[in-house]
């Protein structure tokens, strides 16, 4: 087991202890039917371990990403979250803006996704 592995682990435990209320993942399903009229597919929903905060000031930049957007840190769960996803926190839909792996290469600790309602 490498040192990321272990760090995985202690990330998922500490993001379950200090889990702040609902989030879940929603990834879109794939699209059906024929390339003419392709029909969206079942969404599939993944509970995940997280905390919500304001965005840091160090992601702002005024155009992408906002001051009055969030930034939530979540645990691994079965697939890697995408943009195209959204993350529902406490019953609210969020867009997800940026995904950032953390780290960024190697084993995956935790994501970090800067969100907007």
């Amino acid at each position: 087991m490498s040192f990321y592995d272990e760090m995985q682990g202690v990330a998922t435990e500490l993001l379950d202890e200090f889990n702040q209320g609902t989030l879940r993942y929603i990834h879109p399903g794939e699209p059906t039917g024929p390339a003419y009229d392709p029909q969206p597919g079942l969404p599939t929903a993944y509970d995940v371990d997280g905390v919500v905060r304001g965005v840091s000031q160090q992601y702002v930049d005024g155009s992408y990403v906002l001051a009055t957007d969030q930034q939530a840190t979540i645990s691994v769960f079965g697939r890697e979250p995408t943009a195209e996803g959204v993350l529902e926190v406490d019953g609210n839909d969020r867009q997800i803006v940026r995904v950032d792996r953390l780290p960024g290469a190697g084993t995956v600790v935790a994501y970090r996704l800067i969100i907007r309602s």
